[in-house]
């Protein structure tokens, strides 16, 4: 784990900067933007430690834990739900409360909002979880240490489920019980047994997924769309650290239950399963979000389609096999069952349309028409029949890109008109 850095640490990967106005106070001490002036802080440090010879004060392990537990701290607060040091990762709805208090609370909100502040600590997903203990100065700072991040006693400790409210499938396969305080703060040392299972990080992501997807879906829904883009953007954070997990049971890796992908894969992933068709449709709906007059933002928009459209490449290139490579020249599996290539094709379809539908806003209908003509395509690759909106949506786009043309050459002959005239003298030169 020493030398494994989490997508939500890295900016272009981090706490997406189009959104940060959701999430902003207009008075007062701006808390809602605290978790993002952490993560600034923290990747300032890192760049620190890197181009400057002078070493900071203190440890960035000790830097981390401290960012981790304030943001962790900062969500419960938010939430207005009992926060525990020693398990801080888990935000859970007392059985007790009443449930008009909490019954806004949706699943989603209860998952940390940063990946790296959870995984490393969780020693049910990772093999050595980092501790929270020995870095603070409890010496000097006892007060204030006790009052913000010492363990809360609970009197009556409420069964440990991974999001509270979920539906079952969504709890951890161990109980309160099992799940020890001991084991959850012990030092960097590691677990004195490994994992049983390495698919088990895999698994957690995949519901994860399902869970801030679901939640985005419910928020668009109810039209409450500021709030379905955050779960969104949650969800592709989330997405972004699950496509750095190891791919096939048994795998191993220095970085524990990752992997590092090489620049000559150019893709995160390789293998047709849940997770990667959870990440593509995130990324579809976000598009749909955008492209809604609430926030009118067709180049976000035309960039979410984008990636999806390059996730689907590996599986969309050949029937029967997955490529890989940057040309996609390099055949990565050999016998891919046929249901991968329709599946992909379908899924590549809605991507083109929408694709096309954000080339339509930004008023690139040459463009727009060959993603539309791409959609109709990959639909009938994938034995179905185009959609009635992409036809007409396509019929739409030409029109307009002849409507284009011929505003372009009038404003052309116009222009050429009054420079050269023959009723004027000397040619219509000035």
């Amino acid at each position: 784990m020493d030398g494994c850095v989490f997508a939500d640490q890295i900016p272009a990967f981090g706490p997406s900067d189009m959104f940060s106005q959701l999430r902003r106070t207009p008075r007062g001490n701006d808390l809602q933007n605290l978790p993002r002036t952490l993560f600034t802080n923290y990747y300032d440090s890192i760049t620190k430690t890197l181009v400057e010879t002078s070493s900071i004060e203190n440890g960035m392990r000790a830097l981390h834990h401290r960012v981790s537990l304030i943001r962790l701290r900062h969500q419960a607060d938010r939430l207005g739900l009992p926060w525990n040091k020693s398990v801080p990762w888990r935000f859970d709805v007392p059985p007790t409360e009443s449930t008009k208090t909490h019954d806004k609370i949706h699943p989603a909100d209860l998952i940390p909002d940063y990946p790296s502040d959870w995984i490393p600590y969780d020693p049910e997903l990772i093999d050595t979880p980092w501790g929270f203990d020995e870095y603070f100065n409890v010496k000097e700072y006892g007060d204030f240490y006790t009052e913000r991040y010492s363990s809360v006693e609970l009197d009556d400790p409420y069964p440990t489920v991974l999001f509270s409210g979920a539906s079952s499938e969504c709890e951890t396969s161990v109980t309160a019980e099992e799940q020890s305080t001991d084991d959850v703060g012990e030092s960097n040392s590691g677990r004195a047994e490994p994992l049983s299972d390495p698919d088990r990080l895999h698994n957690t992501m995949v519901k994860t997924l399902k869970v801030l997807k679901d939640g985005g879906n419910l928020a668009m829904q109810e039209e409450e769309l500021d709030l379905a883009a955050i779960r969104y953007d949650k969800a592709l954070r989330y997405g972004a650290v699950a496509s750095l997990l190891v791919p096939s049971k048994g795998a191993s890796s220095p970085h524990g239950n990752f992997r590092l992908i090489s620049e000559d894969d150019d893709f995160a992933f390789l293998v047709w399963n849940e997770l990667v068709q959870l990440v593509i449709r995130i990324r579809l709906n976000l598009v749909l979000l955008f492209l809604k007059p609430h926030f009118a933002m067709p180049q976000h928009a035309l960039t979410q389609a984008k990636h999806a459209l390059h996730d689907l490449d590996p599986f969309c290139n050949q029937k029967g096999k997955i490529k890989k490579g940057k040309q996609l020249n390099t055949v990565h599996v050999e016998s891919e069952p046929e249901a991968t290539f329709v599946e992909a094709k379908a899924l590549q379809a809605k991507a083109f349309f929408r694709l096309g539908s954000a080339q339509c806003e930004l008023r690139e209908f040459t463009q727009a028409i060959r993603a539309f003509e791409g959609s109709i395509m990959a639909a009938e690759e994938a034995k179905a029949k185009p959609d009635k909106l992409v036809l007409r949506r396509l019929a739409e786009a030409k029109r307009e890109s002849r409507n284009a043309r011929k505003r372009e050459r009038t404003k052309f002959e116009s222009g050429f008109s009054a420079v050269v005239s023959p009723d004027k003298p000397n040619g219509g030169r000035d």
